[in-house]
């Protein structure tokens, strides 16, 4: 199992003082962020009453995807799950949040074009007003080949290539100091209990990791292509299993504003930089090989966020945001893995304001 690298990465970074260094130095400046309060400039943003009680309606979407290139050929093999839409309803008071969710029977794709997936995917957002943080635990299991076009330029069937087999697991996140907390409110954003007045920018600075594993019985092709001139003559991926580690994450976070609050548009982007290692078994002329994999490892975040508030007292609100995150490793000389992680949210909200004496 992927999960016994996480000592052996531990004991890595351990041993490297520079990698050493560099986790100190981004802790202290995470508590050195902790040990003051956070002064608000108000005539950026406003908070709402912490007694606010907020229902709210959303469309979500979540995935992990995962791209393999094959480094023989400089093709790129893109793995996706069939997954579906949930309709959400919830509610927020205070540090409080529920939600509950189902899939519509009219969002759910066809499982005989795309094949079917089974999945079990947490992914948790946290946004205060000085921090930003990330965490997701995602299990997967089958996929199909959204291009298969690319490996047969005549190809032209309803049906998608499937690799029914396929598994991946997905398990990391980052956390990230927003700098310019004093006058950007990530929550405005993201959680919609404060409003952002002005048109502002931050700096972003953290550190993050991830795990990611997979396998399949019949490699990371789909079977009817292993045996054909498609793929008769490539290494093919059976399994693989890295850890990687950025304590070095960094980024920039960008927000305009018209109508002071009204409408907003957000974008961010970081990058992470750092280190990993593990093991890729490759099948070629009926032999399995295991290849070692590890090095400069970099990760990056989009994140993109629309929204506004509507009415004379701000009462209702809808957001729309888009979240990804990739990651590159390299097996050997043979491919180059990148998992991707997905979530989308169209949502709409009511705020409930406590009544003043």
């Amino acid at each position: 199992m992927a999960f016994s690298v996480i000592p052996f990465f531990i004991l890595w970074i351990l041993k490297k003082p520079y990698m050493k260094k560099i986790v100190v130095i981004i802790t202290i400046l995470i508590f050195t962020a902790t040990s003051y309060a956070i002064k608000i400039d108000s005539s950026y943003i406003k908070c709402f009453d912490k007694k606010t009680f907020t229902i709210k309606f959303f469309l979500g979407l979540k995935s992990s995807e995962l791209g393999l290139r094959n480094n023989e050929v400089n093709k790129t093999l893109k793995l996706v799950p069939n997954v579906n839409n949930t309709i959400n309803l919830g509610f927020s008071y205070k540090w409080l949040g529920l939600s509950l969710g189902f899939t519509p029977p009219i969002s759910k794709r066809d499982d005989w074009k795309y094949g079917k997936t089974q999945k079990f995917d947490f992914q948790f957002n946290a946004y205060g007003k000085w921090f930003v943080a990330k965490t997701y635990f995602q299990i997967y299991k089958g996929f199909y080949v959204s291009n298969p076009q690319t490996f047969i330029k005549d190809w032209n069937k309803e049906v998608y290539p499937q690799v029914p087999s396929a598994r991946t697991l997905n398990l990391g996140g980052n956390f990230l100091w927003v700098i310019g907390s004093k006058h950007f409110s990530v929550k405005s954003i993201y959680v919609m209990n404060e409003l952002q007045k002005k048109s502002s920018n931050s700096p972003l600075l953290g550190l993050g990791f991830n795990l990611s594993q997979g396998s399949s019985d019949y490699y990371f092709a789909p079977q009817e292509w292993v045996a054909t001139h498609v793929l008769d003559t490539l290494h093919l991926l059976k399994s693989y299993g890295i850890m990687s580690f950025y304590p070095l994450y960094g980024g920039w976070t960008w927000l305009k504003v018209w109508g002071a609050g009204k409408f907003f548009i957000n974008f961010s982007f970081t990058i992470g930089l750092g280190g990993s290692f593990g093991y890729g078994q490759i099948y070629y002329k009926n032999k399995t090989s295991s290849i070692p994999s590890g090095g400069f490892a970099v990760s990056t975040d989009a994140k993109l966020g629309l929204g506004g508030n509507i009415g004379k007292n701000d009462r209702f609100y809808w957001q729309l945001y888009l979240l990804a995150s990739t990651y590159n490793y390299d097996i050997g000389k043979y491919y180059k893995i990148s998992p991707l992680v997905k979530s989308s949210r169209l949502g709409f909200g009511y705020r409930f304001f406590p009544k003043r004496k």
